[in-house]
C-alpha cells in the first residue's frame, strides 16, 4: 500500500492503529487468511476513519454478510486490525484473534462492487 488513509488522505505511519482490507484465502488452521498476491490488500484507513460499528468474530468464521459457513480454502475479503507495520512488510502487526469483516468474495462483491470508500461509508 502507498501509505495513505483512503478515507482522509492522511498518511498512515509505522504503529499507527489501522484497518487493512484485503483479498485471499481461507484455511481453518489459520487465524488470518493468506494473501493472493502482490496486490491482495484492497486499501487501508486509520482506526479512527471507520465509523461503522462492527461485530468481529473468532474463528472458525462464517461470512459476515452471508452468514453462511466459510469451505476451506474458500476465496475472502477480509478486514483486520493492527498496527501499521514497518516499510517492506504488508501485514499489520498486533492484530488479535478476531476478524471484524470476512465474507465470500462473491458476497463482498455484491455488496460493495469493490468501491472501497463505499465500504467505509456504507458498511451497514
Amino acid at each position: 500500500m502507498n501509505g495513505i488513509c483512503v478515507v482522509c488522505n492522511e498518511r498512515l505511519h509505522h504503529e499507527m492503529r489501522i484497518y487493512q482490507l484485503s483479498v485471499g484465502r481461507y484455511y481453518r488452521d489459520y487465524e488470518t487468511p493468506t494473501y493472493e498476491d502482490s496486490t491482495s490488500v484492497i486499501y487501508e484507513c486509520h482506526e479512527n476513519c471507520l465509523a461503522d460499528s462492527l461485530e468481529p468474530q473468532a474463528p472458525p468464521y462464517e461470512c459476515s454478510l452471508c452468514h453462511n459457513h466459510l469451505d476451506n480454502g474458500t476465496r475472502v475479503v477480509y478486514l483486520v486490525i493492527g498496527d501499521k507495520s514497518v516499510l517492506g512488510y504488508k501485514r499489520p502487526e498486533c492484530r488479535g484473534h478476531q476478524m471484524p469483516l470476512i465474507a465470500h468474495d462473491s458476497c463482498f462483491e455484491t455488496k460493495f462492487e469493490f468501491e472501497p470508500k463505499k465500504v467505509v461509508t456504507s458498511w451497514t
